[in-house]
């Protein structure tokens, strides 16, 4: 359930959760790090009446954003 999704909790084997970003009625979304093949990208899970998705767009990763 959404209520278990914590920071450091794994979902679907692949995205680790780092903190919630946003929760309405209908969705919730984290940030989260996929960990596919050892790239740690970060990105946003979202959570659809239950069923994960993963946003096509990725977060910039934190490096780039301190050289801004």
């Amino acid at each position: 359930s959404i209520f278990d999704l914590q920071p450091g909790r794994t979902v679907l084997e692949r995205f680790r959760i780092v903190k919630p970003l946003r929760q309405s009625g209908l969705s919730a979304a984290f940030e989260a790090v996929d960990e596919r093949d050892g790239a740690q990208a970060r990105c946003t899970l979202v959570v659809f009446s239950g069923e994960f998705v993963v946003l096509a767009s990725r977060l910039p990763n934190k490096d780039s954003e301190r050289s801004m």
